[in-house]
């Protein structure tokens, strides 16, 4: 079932937003993925003791399991990138692809949006639009995209400092309205 709110010509990343928080979304059933502690433990990247350590981070700062187990010095952030990417199924953006981004991409993120969500968009097709996040496992920041470019979404990830160095190269330093109201890249 979906929810269709009135129409507007407010395009913003705002307006946007409070639209997405009036729709249904019916998604896909998707099949039952690993947890991340169990595939970093398949992986041989933590031991169940630091697993054990890292839940209890977890639940007592408030924060996802992938930053507890970053803050406390077991897991690297490219392992963790790297594992995030095989429990979504969505790639890891290779860190050489940054010299064959296309400029002109920016139209597609505003600015503010983009520094503040840490997005940005590497490639579009015809029929779809290729974003690179921090965090891809942020469904709003992916369906206030969709619903802004009105286009299918094929999300990638990379280490933090990659993706920092493209909105660098495509939007160039964040304004100081940007650097309000940062959220961890694993909520």
């Amino acid at each position: 079932m979906k929810l269709r709110p009135e129409r507007t010509e407010d395009l913003s990343m705002n307006a946007l937003l409070g639209r997405l928080k009036t729709t249904a979304i019916s998604e896909p059933e998707q099949p039952l993925r690993v947890q991340l502690g169990q595939l970093l433990l398949q992986k041989k990247l933590i031991t169940e003791v630091q697993l054990l350590k890292g839940l209890h981070y977890h639940k007592t700062h408030g924060i996802r399991l992938g930053e507890a187990l970053l803050r406390l010095k077991f897991i690297t952030e490219r392992a963790l990138k790297t594992a995030l990417a095989k429990q979504l199924n969505i790639k890891l953006m290779p860190v050489d692809y940054i010299d064959f981004i296309p400029p002109n991409l920016t139209g597609y993120i505003p600015k503010e949006y983009a520094w503040r969500h840490k997005v940005c968009t590497i490639g579009r097709t015809t029929d779809h639009l290729l974003i690179v996040m921090d965090d891809p496992t942020d469904t709003v920041v992916i369906s206030v995209i969709h619903l802004s470019t009105k286009l299918p979404i094929t999300v990638s990830t990379a280490p933090h400092a990659v993706i920092v160095q493209i909105l660098h190269r495509l939007y160039g330093p964040p304004d100081h309205f940007s650097l309000k109201n940062q959220r961890p890249i694993n909520r």
